[in-house]
């Protein structure tokens, strides 16, 4: 029995190496072009029907993992009217920014707190360095966190959302503005 599970380990080893260097390349090949990632669950709730009968809210997260290794937070409102995702810009939004880099099966992300609309007594900003890994999973397309002491996020995915506007003052704000 002990000389199989010698021989069965370094193969195990291997097949997982295999899965690891896989899913970094599955990855690589996915974020350009790809890099705005939105919280897949999400609580919507429609607005009043005399307001927009189409337009819904909720409170999400979206990342950014931009090709030149920059690193993009938004907690706040986004609003989905007619399938198309919009962040909402001064309904009490949190920015952050950093910087990611590929790992063996995910990412990891380096950020800090740079602009909170409603500011708490005594903070600084920017706020401290915090880090939070993704995990990758090639079958389901999600990056799944995990090691997110700053914001409680462990366990919750994410998913590719192309569609939220390029031109939005928020993506423009959290990624270039300089703090």
């Amino acid at each position: 029995m002990r000389a199989m599970w010698k021989r069965i380990t370094p193969i195990a080893v291997m097949l997982s190496w295999g899965f690891l260097l896989s899913a970094k390349d599955d990855l690589q090949q996915l974020l350009p072009g790809n890099e705005v990632w939105l919280q897949k669950k999400l609580k919507w709730e429609p607005a009043p029907r005399e307001i927009d009968p189409k337009l819904s809210a909720a409170a999400a997260v979206v990342v950014e993992f931009r090709a030149d290794g920059k690193f993009g937070m938004f907690s706040g409102t986004v609003y989905r009217r007619n399938s198309k995702i919009n962040l909402s810009e001064g309904d009490s939004e949190s920015l952050y920014q950093g910087k990611w880099n590929l790992t063996e099966g995910g990412i990891h992300s380096t950020y800090q707190l740079v602009y909170h609309d409603i500011r708490l007594a005594g903070e600084n900003l920017p706020g401290p360095v915090c880090e939070m890994n993704f995990r990758w999973d090639g079958q389901k397309h999600t990056l799944t966190v995990w090691g997110s002491p700053g914001i409680k996020l462990d366990g919750e995915e994410f998913v590719v959302n192309p569609a939220l506007p390029k031109e939005s003052a928020v993506r423009q704000i959290m990624l270039d503005h300089q703090w």
